[in-house]
């Protein structure tokens, strides 16, 4: 399951925001037709807080989700 791209082609993404990175992981996926089912998965991502807790309450009984990842809200 994928939810963030940090290097691209050798390049290190680690400077560019996160919603930039996250485009760039959508288009590796739809680009090389990575869909489920596995190996290849794209994590849901949302920004949505109704639609976060709405996921977070209905994958607590769904078999191999083991969590949540949040990252603080930052400029640009």
């Amino acid at each position: 399951m994928a939810f963030d791209v940090l290097q691209l082609d050798g390049v290190e993404l680690l400077a560019r925001p996160y919603p930039e990175r996250r485009a760039l992981l959508e288009e590796l996926f739809t680009g090389h037709g990575l869909t489920a089912p596995a190996p290849w998965t794209l994590c849901p991502m949302t920004t949505d807080l109704a639609k976060a807790r709405e996921w977070l309450e209905s994958w607590t009984d769904v078999s191999g989700v083991e969590g949540i990842v949040r990252s603080p809200r930052r400029p640009g």
